[in-house]
């Protein structure tokens, strides 16, 4: 066994378009394994069927990792992660492991990564092992613990870091076989920028909403300074704050909380994505079972790993459409969102009309209130600029949506659907 530290042994050379193939029962020993399998970790291939699948687990590996793994797993999730393996010479190897319940237990595809989020991930590997030993942590504390830092990463929860791993991974397997991008990865990767593109305008406004939250209060102070007039600028801030409010409470819902419109539209995206991605690859282990076919000595198995496969690609491409179906659904909510805050806007504009009105009533006697109605203005035309990009975003956010369910599948399954 390799001792708890960082590079023991090589790493093996193994092939950047090859796939590993796994498929165990649901104690976790192996029932079926691809040639690749056996040749990087070195164990024939009747040694390796019936043993259990920890034997190629390595020691520097953060248990948390695992802990998430079968959390998901048990959950009927998919799931997805960097991982480094042992051989049985003590060597080691990465691989970026796809895994998911079939019946009667679980299959796994895995390639090999690389690139900057791969090498990010290594680190913060070495961090947690180092966590586990020096801290006492539990599975479960440390696979919380790696959550919180995907988060800190800028990856909101696991199947963001899944998508954002993956879509890594497979635009570099494209690199190395060759392949040209298609119609729908790039529409793919058009959509991304939409949401994100969205999501940032909803963010802006936030920050806005924030600053100009404190212009009534302002108003209520400038209003105990005067001795007349004083009442009205005080009912002023009192309406506009209570309007201002009530758009906070719809911006919010639109995308400035967990469980509002563009979550749900980012959270409906990743799973999609993830899927569609994870279809080309099932779709490829099903290629390459049967390519090896030849060195299974006629073993009846590979005929139902390479059915099982094909089933999974279906099951991925179905998953996805509906993914994507439900993206378009939400954001054809958007829109009507916008115009409710528009209207909203107009209600404020009245008030701060009205404190225009007072402050040119007071004449020279004002002594901040032209200050508050300039940012008011600001802060006005900000929001009519953004919830015109933001309606924008919503219809290029259903074109695309639309355009991916039209356009051509994986490599396995060209045929455009309606």
């Amino acid at each position: 066994m390799t001792q708890e530290n960082e590079q023991v042994g090589t790493e093996v050379d193994w092939g950047w378009t090859e796939l590993i193939y796994s498929r165990t029962d649901a104690r976790g020993v192996i029932r079926f394994a691809n040639p690749t399998f056996c040749r990087v970790v070195g164990m024939e291939m009747d040694a390796l069927r019936g043993a259990p699948h920890r034997i190629v687990r390595h020691a520097d590996m953060p248990k948390g990792v695992f802990w998430i793994f079968w959390d998901r797993l048990k959950q009927g999730l998919p799931v997805a992660a960097f991982v480094k393996n042992r051989t049985m010479s003590g060597d080691y190897y990465w691989v970026f492991a796809f895994a998911k319940a079939c019946e009667g237990g679980y299959l796994s595809v895995r390639f090999r990564p690389r690139g900057p989020l791969f090498e990010t991930i290594r680190k913060e590997y070495e961090a947690l092992r180092r966590a586990e030993r020096e801290e006492g942590l539990s599975p479960e504390a440390s696979g919380k613990r790696l959550l919180k830092r995907l988060e800190e990463l800028g990856m909101e929860d696991f199947e963001a870091f899944m998508s954002a791993a993956l879509a890594e991974q497979s635009a570099m397997r494209h690199k190395a076989l060759g392949r040209v991008e298609q119609v729908r990865d790039r529409t793919v990767r058009e959509l991304i920028g939409r949401v994100d593109k969205a999501q940032g305008i909803i963010d802006d406004m936030a920050v806005g909403f924030d600053r100009i939250r404190g212009e009534p209060i302002n108003m209520r102070i400038l209003s105990g300074r005067m001795d007349d007039g004083g009442m009205a600028i005080s009912t002023i801030s009192q309406n506009y704050d209570t309007m201002a409010s009530e758009m906070w409470e719809d911006l919010a819902a639109l995308g400035a909380i967990e469980g509002s419109d563009l979550q749900a539209m980012r959270h409906a995206f990743h799973q999609g994505h993830f899927a569609l991605m994870i279809e080309e690859i099932l779709g490829d282990a099903a290629d390459a079972l049967e390519q090896e076919a030849g060195a299974f000595d006629g073993d009846l198995a590979i005929a139902a790993d390479v059915a099982l496969l094909r089933d999974m690609v279906e099951e991925a491409e179905s998953f996805a459409r509906r993914k994507v179906l439900r993206i378009i659904q939400r954001c054809r909510l958007l829109p009507e969102t916008c115009r409710r805050l528009r209207r909203k806007i107009n209600g404020l504009d009245v008030v701060k009309l009205l404190c225009r009105v007072e402050s040119g009533r007071m004449g020279e006697r004002d002594t901040g209130l032209e200050g508050i109605i300039g940012r008011l203005d600001d802060f006005h035309s900000d929001v009519d600029r953004q919830l015109d990009g933001l309606s924008d975003c919503a219809r290029q956010i259903t074109s695309d949506g639309q355009a991916l369910l039209l356009s051509s599948n994986s490599p396995h399954n060209p045929a455009p659907r309606a």
